[in-house]
């Protein structure tokens, strides 16, 4: 009988884009949702730094200056540590993400050139078959 299709059940390579396309928007939707979180998360952590800071500033004057400037260079220190993790995170998905894709349409596309193949020598059975019967008193 004709073969089996080799391709059925897979997903195609356009399906692949568009899902590869639609992952990515959502990548990059909660790369931007990290950022301003961690945006957000600074400027409490430094209002509150200021806070305190200031409440202290008026019982010891000037030496709470420095404290706030170090207080603030560390969270801005850890800010940037944790927007390089985030940012590496999401460099790394992305990565993963095209790896995947590019075996997906690879292992459909093999497929596809098999099942070809595979008709063909179907077809070329099934001619030598009628042929056969034609040559046959």
């Amino acid at each position: 009988g004709q073969p089996m299709s080799l391709t059925a059940g897979l997903v195609s390579p356009e399906d692949v884009t568009r899902q590869k396309e639609e992952y990515q928007r959502h990548l990059d939707e909660q790369e931007r949702k990290g950022r301003e979180a961690l945006g957000q998360q600074i400027e409490r952590q430094r209002e509150y730094l200021r806070l305190q800071a200031q409440q202290q500033k008026e019982i010891a004057a000037g030496r709470w200056d420095q404290h706030l400037r170090a207080q603030e260079m560390a969270a801005e220190q850890d800010y940037q540590e944790q927007l390089a993790r985030l940012q590496d995170a999401a460099s790394q998905l992305r990565a993963a993400l095209d790896n995947q894709a590019g075996q997906l349409v690879v292992e459909y596309n093999q497929r596809r050139v098999q099942e070809e193949l595979n008709y063909r020598i179907y077809e070329a059975e099934l001619q030598e078959w009628e042929g056969t019967l034609h040559l046959t008193p």
